[in-house]
């Protein structure tokens, strides 16, 4: 396993979601009450960047369809029988690292 920096604490502001690449794959960091989740950043449905919805607390709002998750775990609020891909995130002093397989 590797951990890849990805972006500082300063980044994301509390709230808010930010799209970054991991290699190749698209991710978004998650600042939910200044702890860090990450999740796939595309909408399985139809696959909108989910950074540009509406996160209220933790679930996210795909601005395509409406589809919800909680940005914490990944797992679909409406529909619940579907989920995000979630990243393990770790802080060490001011950066934000995933860990990768």
């Amino acid at each position: 396993m590797t951990r890849v920096r990805v972006a500082s604490i300063h980044d994301i502001p509390e709230g808010t979601g930010r799209e970054l690449l991991l290699g190749r794959i698209p991710i978004v960091v998650w600042n939910i009450a200044g702890r860090f989740h990450a999740t796939a950043a595309r909408c399985p449905h139809e696959d909108a960047p989910l950074c540009i919805g509406s996160l209220e607390g933790a679930v996210v709002t795909c601005p395509m369809h409406g589809w919800q998750f909680d940005v914490t775990t990944g797992q679909g609020v409406n529909p619940p029988d579907r989920r995000l891909r979630p990243y393990p995130v770790h802080v060490d002093d001011e950066s934000i690292y995933i860990d990768t397989a």
